[in-house]
């Protein structure tokens, strides 16, 4: 993993009371999950910076909320109230103070209709935001997922893995983000050796893996 990340994944740890209200639905877990699915987001496609910042803003983008329910203005609070407190932390994490202005955006913008403009300066750090917080929406159920959403290809690629971390970790009171690291090695490892049994031409050394351990 790229240093940065491992820096942020190192020191964002999240406590139940960083919440205004902790509820079942967002909070440490989601909040978890959506860090992950950054961190996977952005090295597949190469945006490790905005990879970095998007996971500022995930830390900070449901401790606002007020209820569980729909809200237009938690992702206000959260840029206007929670970003002052926290902002300081983020410094000494090693996030530069000019990308202050970014991560508020990608808070401000993570859960409204509108989009930045693509060619804006903060719109991948703001999509892969976005993005990931879709792809924990299965904590909704499987009805309210809507891929079409979503703003990256390789967001489509992730969408198994979204609804698998979420069975795997919807029941864990004690979530961390490096657990979530380590089911997301084993799905993809998984994911790999698959694909290898059905293309074992491409994939001999696996192919030949697989098979000892499973006739063994």
């Amino acid at each position: 993993m790229d240093k940065t990340l491992q820096n942020l994944v190192d020191k964002l740890i999240l406590e139940d009371h960083f919440f205004d209200v902790n509820n079942y639905i967002h909070n440490k877990a989601h909040t978890y999950r959506v860090m992950c699915h950054i961190i996977t987001l952005s090295e597949r496609v190469g945006q490790i910076r905005e990879g970095s910042l998007a996971m500022c803003a995930a830390f900070l983008h449901d401790m606002a909320r007020t209820d569980s329910g729909f809200c237009k203005l938690h992702n206000k609070w959260a840029a206007e109230v929670k970003l002052p407190q926290y902002e300081g932390f983020f410094f000494e994490c090693g996030v530069s103070r000019k990308d202050r202005e970014e991560i508020r955006v990608a808070i401000n913008f993570h859960s409204i209709d509108q989009e930045l403009d693509r060619f804006h300066p903060f719109a991948k750090t703001t999509a892969i935001l976005k993005d990931a917080d879709a792809l924990d929406r299965f904590r909704y159920g499987d009805d309210d997922f809507d891929a079409k959403f979503l703003r990256y290809k390789t967001s489509l690629q992730m969408i198994d893995f979204g609804r698998h971390l979420y069975q795997e970790t919807k029941n864990n009171k004690d979530l961390t983000l490096q657990e979530c690291l380590r089911i997301r090695d084993e799905f993809f490892a998984h994911q790999k050796e698959v694909e290898a049994l059905l293309n074992p031409v491409e994939e001999e050394g696996i192919f030949r893996r697989v098979f000892t351990r499973m006739f063994a």
